[in-house]
């Protein structure tokens, strides 16, 4: 008998050939049907994936997290995964970039015949999830690098400018004001990229990733988004001489252009 029960394991009687009754406990994903075995497989091995993130750290937790992703074999749980991974703030970016890189292969090896439901919005989701994670990683190490104000933007830098005010729906002197230095013998506030309470969990919050109506990503929509701040100093922080890059890598991101507008102009505001 089992004198330990475990609430995952489904209790039975067992009646033997002398008539002795036995208790046993069925683990709950061989309890049930064929047919609905991958799923219950993905479950167990879900609840592994958030004791994890609970408990592990470090390089070896980052294996054991995207090794785990990489068994699961249903949509739905896929999704789950990803709830739980984009809310963590245990994974790193790389992380889950690789996670999400490793859906999107395996979606894209999956006929249609043989695939579950939910294959469309899940690639959709991964699609956008992997823009926000590389331009994240881009900010991040710009937000490293010395400040060079020797290369910001000035009014004869015409290429860089026009094509970050087009990018920003501004006038070229609205998009130098965002972008230029203070004056001299002014203080040059430079926002420092935090990995802290926020981080990437805070970033990725901002936006939505589940609308499937279009290919861009838009701000949440709410009219007091507590992200908005953190955002823009991650996406803006170290725009000041590196605008080229910058406007080539958020063009790429897939984020709203007008959203990157409010947040150029709360970082802006903000120093």
């Amino acid at each position: 008998g089992n004198r330990n029960p475990n609430r995952s394991a489904t209790p039975c009687v067992f009646v033997d050939e002398f008539g002795v009754l036995t208790e046993i406990s069925i683990p709950f994903h061989c309890a049930l049907s064929d047919k609905n075995s991958k799923r219950a497989r993905d479950i167990h091995l879900v609840r592994k994936l958030r004791q994890l993130l609970k408990t592990g750290d470090g390089e070896q937790t980052a294996d054991s997290v995207t090794n785990l992703c990489r068994e699961l074999q249903t949509h739905a749980v896929r999704a789950q995964a990803l709830d739980l991974l984009v809310s963590s703030r245990r994974v790193a970016a790389n992380t889950l970039l690789e996670v999400v890189e490793g859906f999107l292969h395996t979606l894209e090896c999956v006929d249609e015949e043989n695939a579950d439901t939910g294959k469309k919005s899940l690639m959709q989701r991964c699609i956008k999830l992997q823009k926000l994670l590389i331009f994240y990683m881009f900010c991040s190490g710009l937000q490293q690098k010395p400040p060079d104000y020797d290369t910001v933007v000035t009014a004869d830098s015409n290429s860089d400018l026009d094509s970050l005010s087009e990018l920003l729906r501004l006038s070229k002197d609205e998009t130098l004001r965002l972008v230029q230095p203070p004056e001299d013998g002014m203080e040059r506030v430079r926002v420092k990229f935090q990995e802290g309470l926020e981080g990437l969990s805070g970033y990725l919050a901002g936006f939505q990733t589940n609308e499937t109506s279009d290919d861009t990503i838009h701000l949440v929509d709410t009219s007091v988004n507590q992200n908005l701040t953190h955002i823009s100093e991650v996406v803006c922080g170290g725009v000041q001489g590196n605008v080229a890059e910058w406007t080539n890598a958020a063009a790429d991101s897939g984020i709203d252009s007008l959203a990157l507008l409010r947040l150029s102009l709360i970082s802006w505001l903000s120093r």
